[in-house]
């Protein structure tokens, strides 16, 4: 049996666990696929910060990755670059930020603020005139991601928390699944949504098509576990503890474990994972818990 707790502990958890999380960090690899998986080499701790620092997010030039890092107990949201190994911090409120992410076809991005007194929404900030905006009015999102332009496919607290799609233009907002994780990705070539379905007791992949508002079993997790990433060709990365493990349907038709990253001891109790948008970077959050 399923126990569902208040919504209104769900929300309060949520932001107190946001608010006091482990020590992390940001390591970015460079990153190379192979016929028998994929190789990584030539990390660099990109955050190196004490306390939090997750929630890596890759600029579409793959230069630059976006980032949440503790400033003196907030989080705020900072940009990393790739060429000069200097970080930037984009926003420096009285709120904390989380979850910077570029907006499609304009200079922006968008990121969950959260304010002293509870309140949470997703934000705008145009990076040219660096003015903020909120995005959605109404919704508690915790975690997002951008179909096109104008459209958001969110995890919103709730009870359960569900995905939810909206239309910016005709603020229109549908509610597509529940009971699902925080992993939210537009999946590589297609213009599908993936995202973890959490209905079993075995979690899996599933996709959502934004056209067709339907759902899709991609393949059960290896573990269950918060996050995954995919690479440009469409293959999904997750990883356990200090494992990676790829699945590619035109190499296995399961999960592939990585071998050969023994030697890279940071590794140890890995969480988020993002892949550039070019295929040749690795960032890896590792918890010190």
């Amino acid at each position: 049996m399923k126990i569902f707790i208040n919504t209104l502990i769900l929300i309060c958890v949520f932001q107190v666990k946001i608010c006091s999380q482990t020590n992390t960090e940001i390591f970015v690899f460079d990153f190379l696929k192979t016929k028998n998986g994929f190789i990584i080499s030539n990390p660099i701790n990109i955050s190196n910060n004490d306390g939090y620092d997750s929630q890596p997010h890759f600029t579409k030039d793959s230069n630059e990755v976006l980032f949440s890092s503790n400033n003196k107990g907030q989080t705020d949201l900072v940009r990393y670059s790739l060429l000069t190994n200097q970080k930037t911090v984009l926003l420096n409120t009285p709120a904390s930020e989380y979850s910077p992410t570029p907006i499609p076809n304009i200079d922006a991005i968008s990121y969950i603020k959260l304010e002293a007194d509870g309140t949470q929404l997703l934000w705008k900030l145009d990076l040219t005139k660096q003015k903020e905006a909120v995005l959605i009015p109404n919704l508690k999102i915790g975690y997002h991601v951008w179909t096109q332009e104008n459209d958001i496919v969110s995890f919103v607290l709730g009870n359960p928390q569900t995905l939810q799609y909206t239309n910016l233009k005709t603020n229109q907002t549908r509610v597509i699944d529940s009971l699902i994780g925080r992993s939210l990705h537009k999946i590589s070539t297609t213009n599908l949504i993936s995202y973890i379905s959490k209905l079993s007791d075995i979690w899996c992949i599933n996709s959502f098509n934004p056209v067709t508002m339907s759902i899709k079993k991609i393949i059960d997790l290896p573990f269950n576990v918060e996050d995954i990433t995919w690479t440009p060709d469409g293959s999904v990365i997750v990883a356990h503890k200090s494992t990676f493990y790829l699945f590619d349907s035109t190499l296995a038709a399961q999960w592939i474990e990585i071998k050969d990253t023994e030697n890279f001891t940071m590794l140890q109790n890995i969480t988020r994972i993002s892949v550039s948008p070019n295929g040749k970077k690795l960032a890896v959050v590792i918890s010190d818990k």
